[in-house]
Order: C-alpha cells, then structure tokens, then sequence
C-alpha cells in the first residue's frame, strides 16, 4: 500500500534543540556514537547537518519550546526542505520529556488510565487517546492533591536533583499504594534514542509517542479567550465578536502568562457591527486566521473542531476591552477547576534551584480538567427561559461529521480520524509517484522514491490545489515542473514525459489512504469526510469525479 513505515535503519538522526539564542544539534548514529554541535542560526545548523549527511530521509527532530514563535518554527522546517531534508518533525520539548520519564519505566499507559508525572515547577496528567499518548492536564506543583490523587501511577521528575530523597519518601507515604517511579538523568538519556527511532516504525516503545496538539490558548484581545490548549489537531475555531466600538483586533496565541506571540491584526472599517472570526491549526506552525464582516452574531459562544470533534468552549463571556487581558484576570474568572492545593500541608516540597518568577508564570496555564472533575464550557446565553443554542452547532447536530475523516497538512501527510475500531497508523504521507506505464505508487515507497527517482514524485498537493498558487512561479525546490493549460487549470510536469493534474495526485492519495484504512478498521464506511487548509479549494465537480472514481462519498468539512 505504501504505508508501512520504512524498515531501513537512518544512519544518522538529529535532534535540535534551540536555547540560549543558540541551536543545539545532537546527531546519533547507527553506531551508537553521539556528537553535540552549537550554531547562533538556522542557516549554519542546517549546513552542519548536511556535512554529516546527504540523504533526504535523514530524521531530523525540532523540539521545540513555548518561546519558539510560529516564524522560528516554520523558517527551520522550510530551510532543512531547501537543503534536501524532507524528514523534519516538530516536537514539543515538553512532551518529549514526558515520553522519556514515562518510557524509560516502561509505565503502561492504557486508556482510561492516568498517570501523573511530577516536576520542580508543574505536574502533568497524561493518559492514552488511541494508538498515542495524550497530555490531559497540566497545573503548578503545589496544586497537585497529594491525599486525594485520583490517577493510577506517579512518575518524579528528578535529572537535576530538584527532588531530595526525604521530600522523595515524603511523597511515596502520601500517595501510597500508587506507584511511585523516579526519573534520573542516565536511564532517560540512553532511552531518547530509543524513542526517536520509534518515530519512524512500528515499534514497543512508540506507544510512548504523543499525539499532536495545541499548546496554547486563542486570546482575542479585549473580546474573549478560547480554551484550545492540549486539543488534538487539526484544530478550527468559529467565533462572532461585537466590534461597535472597536478599530482593531489582536488575535494572540497564549502560551504562558510570559509568553504570548501575535498571530494576527484586524483593522476594522466603520460602521461595522459583528465579524466572525475562523482560526485554522493545522500544525504546531502551521496556523491561519481569518475575519470577515457579518450581518447578525449566529457564533458568540466560540464553535471548536478539533480532530474531528465538534464543542463550544469560551473561558470568558464578551468583555469590555478595558476589563480583559490574555493573564490572570480571565484566567480567573474559568469556571474550570484546575486543582486545588495539597490538603496535607505537611508534604515536603521540593527544593526550589529555579526562580520562583518562572514557577509563577505558568500557575494560570488552565488546562482541562482533572480525571472525574471536568470543567464546564461557558454556558449558552438564555432567551425566553430557554438555551439559544448557535445556528452552526444545531446544524452540525443534526448533521453530524463523517466518522472518518482525512486531513491533509501543508507539511506532506494526511491525517486520519476514524471510529475506536481503527488500528493503523494517525497519518501517512502524501506523496506520489508516476512512471509510464507502471501503476502508480502512494506514501512511504513514494517518499522513498525521493532519494533515487526525485523527478518522478510529487507532493505539495495542497499548496497545488491552493486558489493564489501561481503554475509561473512555483515552489523553487520541487524537482517537477508546473503551467498551465489553455483553461487555466494547473498542469503538473514529470520525468518521462508525465504530465498531471492537482485533482489526481489528490485522488491517488485519497483512494490508497481508503484502502489503507479499510484494511485496519472493523467498521463500514459510508462517506469520507476531507479536510483542506484554508488556502486549497477543490470544485464541487472534481470532488464528484473523484468521489465517483474511488466509489465513496466525499465530503468538504
């Protein structure tokens, strides 16, 4: 099918790691041996990296952290493709972490179980969403209840010594019967390898991997604040805003009370009364929005799609622009019980090496609720005695989402959503391959392809599908060619004389991915939900051509 993960063992994997205003690369060969380098930018780390290999499948692994804005994380991942790296991964530092402590035990997480893992400053509860790892909460140290911890495992952070051994025991006493592990430095390092290469196949220890999520929350400045942080992506977002008395709108991206980065400014024009905003989160760095003026509020009470699932979620209700900012202040007023302080005051805490400015500056990272105590969304606004609910979530009930549904990121994979039955892969790549006269190949052999056949494979297939893209000036590091025909349309040119449209690469993806799928799920499918980036469109009439050609309804959500 060309799905299944690559068995050839890289001989060379990078993690790179930006701190200090420096990046970090560490390079781990197949040998065994390790070597650490330090650049000041992208550019250098990108042409260290190529000293030691020029194979295009080379894992490279960004961990990145909240401080990594969405232009640092996107210019990393467009220089490593120029330089012929199209193996990048994005990964959030913290959840690596989290996989090295919990993996390096060999804790079992299973779903419906939650483990708890301890640090100086912050505790995190994590649990199982499928196949992945899911972060399901997170909260200041001293919020965690010792005496009335509901999870099924502890696991204490401990590769700096924060912890000392009487506030160790201390902890084991409180919490006993649950388990208690300790994390040290030396078993999680020699289990990081480990973890990397279980990225890349179907091995004991991916069951330690994360899934891909929001890190943080959607302020709309002076209007509202969307809880989004820790929801699977793709993630979309659908608000009304009253905007009578208001000439601008921030929309900004909440990571910690320090760390909030603008994702975009709206101007308004007079005379303008409601806008609707839509934010679309494909990726942790691939992030749109859009606004556009609207007659009536249908949508005040934010309408939240992530992977798939539809809910309204708003920490607070509309505000005077004077009265909120994206910190405490709407932080306080979440109707969402994070966790209170530990009952026995006489738990021994850890000795605290860090500044408690840090500690501090994460107590209002609100995050879902705790196991058994979950928070409840803002409540609809009342009219005549009854919930008004919004137009959209009533038709999105009465018309609910394809159970499976297929996301395609601007980064080359399609993302899969299907039913509890489902037991293959969450994503594949979207690459294809054409050769005269030989039926075509999809995803990992397409990939594969790159590094000995790169003119006869295509990718990119949103950025071809997208409405502005331009066939005079493509993307100048793909090894096919584009034009267009005497309609307009898009023509895409390979080696051997291929020439192919947008809507087929499109259709050859779709309809390997539904075979794939078919192969690894129990139930029936009926329709085929498809998810584009905001910038791709697909005519209803190759929609229908396609949806005839593969023998499924397809559907645009």
């Amino acid at each position: 099918m060309g799905f299944e993960k690559s068995g050839r063992t890289p001989s060379v994997m990078y993690t790179v790691n930006n701190a200090k205003g420096k990046y970090f690369i560490e390079a781990y060969h197949s040998d065994g041996s390790n070597y650490a380098f330090g650049f000041a930018t992208i550019t250098d780390t990108v042409a260290q990296m190529k000293k030691g290999s020029d194979d295009p499948h080379t894992p490279i692994f960004f961990h990145f952290t909240e401080k990594a804005t969405i232009i640092q994380q996107q210019r990393f991942r467009d220089t490593c493709r120029e330089a012929g790296f199209l193996n990048v991964r994005l990964i959030s530092f913290d959840t690596v972490n989290l996989s090295l402590l919990i993996g390096s035990h060999h804790i079992n997480v299973i779903p419906g179980r939650f483990v708890a893992v301890l640090t100086s400053e912050l505790f995190y509860i994590v649990t199982r969403d499928g196949r992945n790892l899911k972060l399901h909460k997170a909260a200041p140290f001293e919020q965690f209840r010792f005496r009335r911890c509901s999870v099924d495992s502890v696991v204490i952070s401990n590769m700096t010594n924060d912890f000392e051994e009487a506030a160790v025991d201390k902890i084991r006493k409180c919490l006993h019967p649950i388990p208690v592990n300790v994390g040290t430095f030396w078993p999680m390092n020699d289990f990081l390898p480990v973890l990397l290469r279980s990225h890349l196949g179907e091995t004991t220890s991916n069951r330690y991997i994360f899934n891909a999520f929001c890190d943080f929350d959607i302020d709309i400045k002076g209007q509202k604040l969307i809880e989004t942080r820790f929801k699977e992506l793709p993630l979309s977002v659908t608000t009304d805003v009253a905007v009578s008395n208001v000439t601008k709108l921030d929309v900004n991206l909440i990571k910690s009370e320090r760390t909030v980065e603008v994702l975009k400014t709206f101007t308004l024009k007079s005379g303008a009364r409601f806008v609707r905003i839509v934010i679309l989160v494909e990726s942790c760095c691939d992030i749109t929005a859009t606004m556009e003026v609207v007659d009536t509020a249908e949508t005040l009470q934010p309408v939240i799609c992530a992977g798939g699932i539809v809910a309204t979620d708003c920490l607070s209700k509309e505000a005077s622009p004077a009265k909120v900012e994206p910190t405490v202040m709407v932080m306080e007023k979440s109707t969402q019980d994070v966790s209170s302080k530990p009952t026995d005051n006489n738990v021994v805490k850890s000795k605290k090496n860090r500044s408690q400015r840090r500690r501090e500056g994460r107590r209002n990272a609100q995050m879902n609720g705790a196991p058994g105590n979950q928070s409840k969304p803002a409540a609809a606004p009342i009219e005549n005695g009854s919930i008004a609910l919004p137009r959209e979530l009533s038709q999105l009930k009465l018309d609910p989402l394809p159970t499976t549904v297929l996301t395609f990121t601007s980064d080359n994979r399609v993302l899969i959503k299907a039913d509890t039955t489902y037991t293959g892969n969450k994503d594949v790549f979207a690459y294809v391959r054409l050769q005269d006269g030989i039926a075509p190949m999809v995803g990992q052999q397409a990939f594969d392809a790159l590094q000995t056949h790169p003119n006869s494979v295509f990718y990119d297939v949103t950025r071809l599908l997208a409405v502005d893209f331009d066939p005079a000036h493509p993307d100048p590091s793909w090894r096919f060619k584009t034009s267009s025909d005497t309609d307009g349309k898009v023509l895409i040119h390979g080696s051997d004389g291929i020439t192919t449209f947008p809507i087929v690469l499109f259709g050859l993806v779709v309809k390997s991915t539904l075979l794939y799928i078919k192969e690894h799920v129990q139930s029936e499918i009926n329709e085929l939900g498809i998810r584009l980036p905001s910038s791709s469109a697909i005519s209803a009439t190759d929609l229908k051509g396609v949806s005839d050609k593969i023998g499924m309804k397809l559907v645009i959500i």
